[in-house]
């Protein structure tokens, strides 16, 4: 359970860290694309590295705290994730502050996605008055604990059925076999 806090601790911290560099910037003229979106999306990456060994743990440990432990640390770190990178009006000022001519400039890879981030954070609610967006945001939230709380209620289920060998026209012999 230590090397999960330690991880998340870690992934808050990161998380912090690149938003402050980020999101402070009081000259809009120093905006570039590496220093604003690439900045941000690395470290939503790395975030989601961190999730993503959450996941793995929470779904594959033998020892079932530890598997809780993991589910409710992955719903944190999915809540950050929500307001560090989706739901974070600093951060989509900051990505609206980056001159256009750094936009028109950059690959054009680049530019899709840029304008694909600009696209999901309009359609995340960042352009919503703020007591609906604070609504949008909690129901995101809320979300992903259901979400976590299926999933592991999926895997902790151990029903069987049992189908009648004759019911079975058309599945591959294999699974049939175990």
């Amino acid at each position: 359970k230590e090397g999960i806090a330690a991880l998340v601790e870690s992934a808050k911290s990161q998380t912090a860290t690149a938003l402050e560099a980020i999101t402070t910037k009081t000259d809009d003229a120093a905006r570039d694309y590496d220093n604003t979106v690439r900045a941000a999306d690395l470290s939503a990456a790395n975030l989601s590295v961190a999730a993503c060994s959450l996941a793995l743990v929470k779904d594959t440990h033998v020892d079932k705290d530890i598997r809780a432990a993991a589910a409710e640390a992955g719903v944190e770190l999915e809540k950050l994730s929500i307001d560090a990178f989706s739901s974070n009006k600093a951060l989509y000022k900051a990505f609206k502050a980056v001159p256009t001519t750094a936009i028109d400039t950059a690959t054009a890879q680049r530019k899709y996605w840029f304008d694909e981030k600009m696209l999901d954070f309009k359609s995340k609610g960042l352009e919503l008055p703020d007591a609906e967006f604070a609504e949008v945001v909690a129901l995101r939230k809320r979300l992903a604990e259901l979400d976590t709380k299926f999933s592991e209620n999926i895997a902790e289920d151990k029903r069987t059925i049992t189908v009648p060998i004759a019911e079975c026209a058309g599945v591959p012999q294999p699974i049939l076999d175990e």
